[in-house]
C-alpha cells in the first residue's frame, strides 16, 4: 500500500515538473491521488493508534511520505525544517488524520439503529471491538445513545394512476368536498419549488408556494408537494370529516415511490 503511493507520488511529482503547477494545485492532486490510496483505503481497520506496537513503523513510513509530498508541494530542499515544511505545504500529519478516520469510523457504527450488527461491534470482545471503544473513550463507549427505527404508520389512502385523458376529466369534475391539485418544477437557472392548491365548491382557491433552492431535482419537488397535499388534506379532513379529499398530481415517479417502504430517490 505505502509502495503503491510512493510509485504514484513520484509519477505525479514528475508530471507536475513538467507541467508547472501551482503549488495549490499540487497539494490538491497529492492529497486526491497519494493519501487517498496510503492514507484513506481501509485505514480504519488496520491502524491502531500512534506509538502502539505494530502500527509504529507504518506510522514513521507515512510520516516520511508526507514529508515528501510537502518537499513536492513547496519545492524546498531536503535539509528543511519538517514543522515549517509541512505548515507552509498545507499537509496534515498522517497520525492526525488516521486518529480523525478512526474516531468517525467508531462513531457511525455507534450511531446505528439499535439492534444492527454492525453497531454491536463497538465495545464487543473482539480486537476491533475493543480499539474502537478506545476511540469513543470510555464514557461514550459504555453509556451513549441509541437511534432506534420506528414503525412508519402506513398511509390510509387509495392510489390511482389513470391514464391521461380519464386523469384529466377526473380532475375537472365538481365535487362537494376539498379537492387538491399538486405540482413541482425547475427552471433552467436550477430554481426549484412547489405549489399545492385546492379548492372546495363555491369557495375561493388557496394554496401554498415553497422555494426549495437551487439544489432540489424536479422530482425532490414533486415528492414535496405530495407530501404537503396530504398534511393539508389531513387538517382538512380533521376539520369538517369528509369521507375523502381527492389529491391530484402529474408526478407518476413519485406516486410509484408513494407506494413501497423501499429506499429510493426522493
Amino acid at each position: 500500500m505505502i509502495t503503491s503511493a510512493r510509485n504514484a507520488q513520484a509519477r505525479l511529482r514528475r508530471l507536475a515538473g513538467r507541467i508547472g503547477l501551482v503549488p495549490d494545485s499540487v497539494r490538491r492532486t497529492q492529497v486526491a491521488c497519494v493519501q487517498a490510496v496510503a492514507l484513506s483505503y481501509g485505514s480504519e481497520l488496520w491502524w491502531k493508534g500512534e506509538a502502539i506496537r505494530g502500527t509504529i513503523g507504518k506510522a514513521n513510513d507515512l510520516q516520511k511520505l508526507v514529508n515528501q509530498q510537502a518537499r513536492a508541494v513547496t519545492s524546498c530542499f531536503r535539509s528543511t525544517n519538517q514543522g515549517e515544511l509541512i505548515l507552509e505545504s498545507g499537509l496534515r500529519c498522517p497520525t492526525s488524520i488516521l486518529n480523525n478516520r478512526a474516531r468517525r469510523f467508531a462513531l457511525r457504527l455507534a450511531s446505528l439503529p439499535q439492534g444492527n450488527g454492525a453497531g454491536e461491534i463497538v465495545g464487543g470482545r473482539s480486537e476491533l471491538g475493543k480499539r474502537l471503544a478506545t476511540w469513543l473513550g470510555p464514557d461514550e463507549a459504555n453509556d451513549r445513545e441509541h437511534t432506534v427505527v420506528c414503525e412508519e404508520e402506513a398511509l390510509q389512502a387509495e392510489i390511482v394512476v389513470d391514464e391521461r385523458k380519464n386523469a384529466k376529466e377526473e380532475a375537472e369534475t365538481a365535487r362537494d368536498g376539498v379537492t387538491l391539485w399538486t405540482d413541482g418544477s425547475r427552471t433552467e437557472d436550477g430554481a426549484c419549488g412547489y405549489a399545492v392548491v385546492w379548492r372546495k365548491k363555491g369557495e375561493v382557491w388557496k394554496g401554498h408556494q415553497v422555494h426549495l433552492g437551487y439544489n432540489q431535482e424536479a422530482y425532490d419537488a414533486e415528492c414535496a408537494a405530495i407530501v404537503r397535499a396530504l398534511r393539508v388534506g389531513r387538517d382538512r379532513w380533521n376539520q369538517q370529516q369528509n369521507p375523502k379529499i381527492p389529491i391530484f398530481t402529474d408526478a407518476e415517479a413519485a406516486i410509484k415511490q408513494m407506494q413501497t417502504m423501499e429506499v429510493g430517490p426522493g
